[in-house]
């Protein structure tokens, strides 16, 4: 598999590392499988079950790896990996949909207000 990058390299990050995409779904299925992938021991227990061995540490980071990279390729063959524009543009487009919906509260709460040298309306009472 080619090594697509699926992050922007300007992104500023409060960690030491950021994961590409490979690498974050690796982790998630190591995450996953790290307690309970087992494989065959060759062995039975008194009622003829096979008894399953865990994987080893690197067996299961190669299978997570492996599992990955086929994830990926498979949906980049299907158009299913769409990438984001980089950080910055992601942030001025959030700032201008932000700055859009104050505005638009704004002119609802607004809207209907009185012009301040307009008296105010006094209820109308019914007679009894």
């Amino acid at each position: 598999m080619a090594n697509k990058k699926y992050w922007d390299d300007n992104m500023e990050l409060h960690r030491n590392a950021q994961l590409d995409l490979e690498s974050v779904l690796a982790l998630k299925l190591i995450e996953h499988w790290g307690l309970i992938a087992g494989k065959p021991s060759g062995k039975e227990d008194s009622a003829g079950r096979a008894i399953l061995a865990l994987q080893t540490p690197e067996e299961l980071v190669e299978r997570a790896f492996i599992t990955a990279g086929l994830f990926i390729a498979e949906a980049e063959k299907r158009d299913g990996i769409k990438p984001l524009p980089p950080m910055k543009e992601r942030i001025d487009i959030m700032a201008e949909m932000q700055s859009a919906r104050l505005d638009a509260a704004f002119d609802r709460r607004h809207e209907n207000a009185r012009p301040a040298n307009e008296e105010p309306v006094q209820a109308q009472t019914q007679p009894d």
